[in-house]
């Protein structure tokens, strides 16, 4: 068995796998190589520094201890594939760099929406007075006096911290290599019920009536990673609807015998260049940006992504006959957009 550790001569540790009672070893040792024994175990060890690149090797493979000039092959097989497993390294840091701003960006924006939701019901004065006596009542009274609001307000909460309990379970999932689907056969209006039901107060601010097809179809999928994909389709719903319209969300067979879930509605325009690009991670529509509701690009790539797992695509189908201005902003333009979830 062998271990590496490298340092590219920016002093970024590419690797580091030495045993802790071996990486000691190497101390004053230079370019050079030697047998040592710890724990019963014999080691050949080598330390080099080729273009201000360090490379620490340790094994306890018995044809490399014995032969030196086997040893030194393999060193410079090693330094050989430097550049390979420098790109290497950067794609699995750039990987998780992408993971992890994914995760912060949905949290980020979830807990100050949480904590939105709570200043509107206590305003933040009062949860920062918290003196003796009067503070608890004072939250209290805020509370009743609009029991209706503080309702919503529970419920937006509740939709946030299910959002914010999925996206750490995915993100986990994916940061650990278990990228592996759990598939289990879900009733499909079930799933999507599980998911709009803490929607609906977002709709009703917005009059819009949602009308969900009853269906007795059912799919396997993997609840998790499904269920974050349709929180997104979902959420991008809201934000991007038409006032006082229609969502209508259809459960079918297509001709060919495939699920499909229809998300039919008047929104904001997709743009005919933009129909592929949505997709794209960091890419906000035309109109969204001008109506200042663009975010960071994240949720449809975050959707593709989350439906490859289940066996799904998302497709668009715009249709551009019916697009025309808001009639308070007439330089955005809206039209009857189809969301279409197909499971292979």
């Amino acid at each position: 068995m062998s271990f590496y550790k490298v340092i590219d001569k920016e002093g970024n540790y590419i690797c580091d796998s030495l045993p802790l009672d071996v990486s000691s070893l190497f101390e004053g040792l230079s370019d050079t190589s030697k047998k040592v024994r710890v724990g019963g175990v014999e080691w050949r060890l080598g330390a080099y520094v080729r273009d201000g690149v360090v490379l620490h090797v340790a094994t306890s493979e018995l044809d490399l201890i014995k032969s030196t000039r086997l040893f030194a092959r393999q060193i410079e097989f090693l330094f050989g594939c430097m550049g390979e497993l420098k790109r290497i390294h950067q794609l699995v840091s750039n990987e998780a760099k992408t993971q992890a701003n994914r995760m912060i960006h949905n949290l980020v924006t979830l807990n100050a929406h949480n904590l939105q939701e709570v200043y509107s019901i206590i305003p933040q004065e009062v949860m920062e007075d918290k003196k003796r006596g009067g503070w608890i009542k004072r939250v209290t009274e805020c509370v009743e006096s609009d029991c209706y609001d503080a309702s919503l307000s529970l419920v937006r909460i509740a939709k946030n911290s299910l959002k914010m309990k999925v996206e750490i379970s995915v993100y986990d999932s994916l940061s650990n290599g278990n990228a592996a689907p759990v598939m289990k056969r879900h009733s499909v209006h079930r799933v999507l019920m599980n998911v709009f039901y803490v929607f609906f107060p977002d709709f009703t601010d917005k009059e819009v009536l949602v009308n969900v097809a009853e269906s007795t179809e059912f799919i396997d999928c993997d609840y998790e990673t499904f269920q974050v994909a349709l929180y997104h389709i979902v959420e991008n719903a809201v934000k991007y609807i038409k006032h006082k319209t229609v969502l209508d969300v259809g459960i079918s067979r297509g001709d060919d015998g495939k699920i499909q879930i229809v998300f039919s509605m008047n929104s904001l325009q997709i743009r005919q260049d933009e129909i592929d690009r949505i997709f794209d991670e960091g890419y906000s529509g035309h109109y969204s940006k001008k109506i200042m509701k663009s975010g960071s690009g994240i949720g449809l790539a975050r959707v593709k992504e989350l439906l490859s797992y289940n066996n799904a695509v998302l497709q668009v189908f715009p249709d551009f006959s019916t697009a025309k201005p808001f009639s308070t902003i007439q330089d955005v333009l809206y039209q009857d957009n189809v969301f279409k979830v197909v499971f292979h």
